[in-house]
């Protein structure tokens, strides 16, 4: 599978409160927000962002078995989770698209199981792909020195 890029294209996707009005470019994951947290500790950064991901992927996990989640109350509250999560690190597009399946499932919609976790799904894949590649930058060589690989 070839890697998305750390942006992603959103169009009002989730809540108004995530995006301005119109299209715009929304990175998957900003740093920046973390670092108004927190302050510019690298290492409780990478703390933080490890958690983040180990977090996210166990909540991924649940919503791809929303049945055994509770159906769409389930979905919702997990969806809350992790739109709560997703804030706090700077994973905007998946928050806005946690913020429809909590919409969703809170409403009791069944469709809340399907597309709407779906998405919520492809987000947090990009998210994930995003820290990743944040942290490797973060454990690099200094000075600019490649690391070697076996």
């Amino acid at each position: 599978m070839a890697a998305r890029t750390d942006t992603v294209r959103h169009e009002g996707v989730g809540a108004n409160a995530f995006a301005s009005a119109g299209a715009s470019i929304v990175p998957a994951f900003d740093i920046q927000v973390l670092r108004e947290l927190l302050g510019d500790d690298s290492a409780v950064l990478l703390e933080v962002v490890t958690l983040f991901e180990d977090v996210a992927a166990a909540i991924g996990g649940e919503l791809q078995h929303p049945e055994s989640a509770g159906g769409p109350l389930g979905a919702a509250a997990l969806a809350h989770k992790l739109k709560s999560s997703a804030l706090s690190v700077g994973a905007m597009p998946l928050a806005a698209r946690c913020a429809e399946l909590e919409k969703s499932g809170a409403a009791g919609d069944p469709a809340s199981g399907g597309p709407l976790v779906a998405g919520v799904l492809d987000a947090l894949e990009e998210t994930l792909s995003a820290t990743r590649q944040w942290r490797e930058t973060q454990t690099a060589a200094p000075h600019g020195c490649s690391r070697i690989r076996p």
